[in-house]
């Protein structure tokens, strides 16, 4: 296969790790915004944004490196088979952050009342679309 071809194939599923991080971030508002709580929600914000900036940055740059190898190594194989490693374990740790981030927001704020019932629903329905 062209290396060309690899990159077509496995650059989409980047696009999608990027989404699911930017709606855990979507998710993460939303749990701020329905309960009443003491903390900054300025501050949570900033951190989520900064958060996210991060780990996009970590994740185009690590595609870069390996696309970069795939084009200007000799051995197409070898590196596609850690390409496709990299992407596997980069999408098990998506997950695996966005599982820990909820059981964290979830223990940080269980104290909290909701607002409202209806911000209670929504955050209801978010949660299950980030189950999902």
């Amino acid at each position: 296969m062209l290396p060309a071809m690899t990159v077509l194939f496995d650059l989409p599923n980047c696009i999608v790790v990027s989404t699911y991080v930017l709606l855990t971030l979507v998710w993460a508002e939303c749990f701020l915004e329905a309960r009443f709580h003491t903390e900054n929600a300025v501050y949570w914000k900033r951190r989520l944004l900064i958060g996210f900036m991060i780990f996009n940055t970590l994740l185009y740059a690590t595609q870069l490196v390996l696309y970069a190898c795939i084009f200007f190594s000799g051995s197409n194989g070898v590196v596609r088979i850690i390409l496709y490693a990299a992407i596997t374990g980069i999408n098990f740790t998506a997950v695996m952050l966005v599982l820990v981030f909820y059981v964290y927001l979830n223990m940080r704020f269980s104290g909290y009342p909701y607002r409202s019932a209806e911000l209670k629903a929504s955050l209801t329905r978010v949660s299950t679309v980030m189950t999902v």
